[in-house]
């Protein structure tokens, strides 16, 4: 897969564990539950299950992780008060979701779309995947783990290395 260096980097600092079946399913959607699990896990290793949100119950699985997000105001949920945890995430939701949780600039725009100084930010990280098209485009896991593997090496200060590029 293309992105298998980004997915073996996440998954030795065991950021994803991937499904009970030892797969990653790179290619497949992120949902909503999923990214906030594994942006608030690192940081947060301790919650208890709890709910916030009209469909957010404590027996649910990312209720924990959700719920924090609610509370740090990582993730909203939608106006009828609903989180949708099923749902997938669309790259500039994942975006904003990365860069308040990862204590990256953020401020909503206030000429033109709500994401448009997130990802004007993000681009000059260089932490965009690629084959990221469309700002709505629903995210695939591979791309969930490109932009995790962008952000930590940015933040290391070995993104280049990552990249493969030399500015000598």
């Amino acid at each position: 897969h293309k992105y298998k260096k980004a997915i073996d980097l996440i998954s030795a600092r065991g950021i994803v564990q991937g499904y009970t079946d030892n797969t990653f399913r790179p290619d497949e959607h992120v949902k909503r539950g999923e990214l906030l699990k594994i942006v608030m896990e690192q940081n947060y290793p301790d919650l208890k299950p709890t709910s916030c949100f009209t469909d957010v119950t404590p027996d649910l699985w990312f209720s924990k992780y959700a719920c924090k997000a609610k509370e740090l105001e990582i993730a909203q949920g939608y106006p009828d008060g609903s989180f949708r945890g099923g749902q997938d995430v669309a790259f500039v939701e994942a975006l904003k979701i990365m860069q308040l949780a990862y204590d990256l600039e953020f401020s909503p725009s206030t000429d033109g779309p709500w994401y448009k100084k997130s990802v004007e930010y993000a681009s000059t990280l260089n932490i965009i995947p690629l084959d990221t098209f469309s700002f709505g485009q629903k995210l695939t896991r591979a791309q969930m783990a490109d932009m995790l593997a962008r952000l930590f090496t940015y933040r290391e200060g070995t993104l280049d290395a990552y990249l493969g590029v030399n500015r000598e």
